[in-house]
């Protein structure tokens, strides 16, 4: 009877196992739901990034400069540019020697004088000698390049698209200084002494430009092969509903003349 007893309690114990092992497989092999599923690429909205560049006018002027003679008056501006998404800064200066050099060829020509400042080191020194324009160029960054964005929505596009994105850039301070030399000598005092007043007593005038350009970087949904009314397709074209442009608003600060 005990033996029978054991094999009594080893087959009910056998069952309960089968059953709990059965429920367990169930419960694991059991489907998920269509909506748990990772969407693949092909079902989801395709974005991209285009890029442009946005020129900003930091100072467009007219500059003038006194030879140190009796008083020198010397031209000073400076400027913050801030370096966030930065192409480049151009600046360009524009001479001409509009006193007696021009007048006389006799007359030794003017001669202008640049340096830019970055902070307190200098960057670059040029000179301009009776005419000419002269163009400094600073270099910023190379533009970011952005691989296609695949999202459900715009709002998740732009997530993706944002965490690539620079969010601040540094501010730089830079100071142009112009100065002139005129080209009259001593001697010319002495023959045409009327004459070199007027150059020394005279004040030279310049042109001045400076322009800063940024990337500018737009999130576009790209709708090539999209059409859902069974229609032809439409290559390059985007919804302008999900343009989600960069804006640039105080990256230049002109700091005045002195």
């Amino acid at each position: 009877m005990n033996l029978q007893k054991n094999d009594k309690i080893i087959a009910i114990g056998a069952v309960i196992i089968l059953v709990l092992a059965a429920i367990g497989i169930i419960f694991y092999y059991q489907p998920e739901d269509e909506d748990s599923f990772e969407p693949t690429d092909e079902e989801l909205r395709l974005f991209k990034v285009d890029r442009t560049e946005i020129p900003l006018n930091i100072l467009n002027e007219v500059g003038q400069v006194k030879d140190k003679l009796f008083g020198s008056q010397d031209y000073e501006t400076s400027f913050d540019v801030n370096t966030k998404d930065l192409k480049e800064v151009i600046i360009t200066i524009n001479y001409t020697d509009n006193r007696m050099a021009n007048l006389i060829p006799l007359f030794s020509q003017d001669i202008l004088t640049v340096m830019l400042y970055k902070g307190e080191t200098e960057v670059s020194a040029h000179t301009i000698q009776g005419s000419g324009e002269l163009e400094i160029t600073l270099t910023g960054s190379t533009p970011m390049v952005f691989s296609e964005i695949y999202a459900e929505d715009k709002n998740e596009a732009n997530e993706k698209f944002e965490k690539n994105m620079t969010s601040t850039g540094e501010t730089e301070t830079y100071t142009v200084y112009v100065s002139v030399k005129n080209g009259e000598s001593g001697l010319k005092m002495i023959f045409r002494p009327l004459r070199w007043l007027l150059e020394k007593f005279g004040k030279d005038s310049f042109d001045i430009k400076i322009t800063s350009y940024h990337y500018n970087y737009q999130l576009k949904e790209d709708l090539t092969n999209m059409n859902d009314d069974g229609g032809d397709d439409k290559p390059n074209s985007y919804d302008d509903d999900d343009v989600v442009p960069q804006t640039y608003s105080n990256l230049i600060q002109p700091m005045g003349k002195y």
